[in-house]
């Protein structure tokens, strides 16, 4: 379940969702050390978001999400509960958006948790898999440049896109 993504800063997904997977993640967290935790967090209707949420580091940024399907705890709801627990916030209108900007935010030493819902899990690495699936098959190209950036990007003449070098 712990799947580290990558390295500096260290980014691990983790499909918990609920007391005890978190607790283990929270386990887990405590064998690391880093300067600052950044939690991207979305969950589903049916799950005790409340209970969860009292168990992960209070000190953590959170990066509220919610996973694209229709049981998808509302992101508005998300942040309320997260602000409501003493945590500080922000809302984001995808996960990719919200893990974007926590990578991004991220400094060498500090840490990235995906957790809170295997469908924000899942949406993660499946963005992760088709950058390297368009790479492969020539409708991308990923060049190092001499710019310095906390992890690697994808530029077209429409925008950029962030990912994750596979090493």
């Amino acid at each position: 379940r712990w799947m580290c993504l990558q390295e500096k800063p260290r980014v691990v997904a983790d499909i918990a969702h609920n007391e005890a997977g978190i607790q283990e993640v929270v386990q887990s967290l405590a064998r690391y050390s880093y300067k600052q935790l950044h939690i991207v967090f979305g969950a589903v209707q049916d799950k005790e978001v409340s209970k969860v949420l009292a168990l992960l580091p209070q000190d953590a940024h959170y990066y509220a999400c919610a996973p694209n399907l229709p049981r998808a705890l509302a992101v508005e709801q998300l942040l309320e509960k997260i602000e409501f627990s003493g945590r500080r916030g922000e809302r984001f209108n995808s996960v990719q958006s919200a893990y974007n900007k926590a990578v991004q935010q991220a400094s060498a030493d500090d840490f990235v948790l995906v957790c809170g819902s295997n469908f924000v899990v899942a949406e993660v690495l499946e963005s992760m898999v088709s950058i390297t699936e368009a790479e492969k098959a020539g409708r991308i190209e990923l060049k190092q440049t001499d710019v310095v950036i906390n992890m690697p990007q994808i530029v077209w003449p429409e925008g950029k896109m962030i990912v994750k070098e596979d090493k």
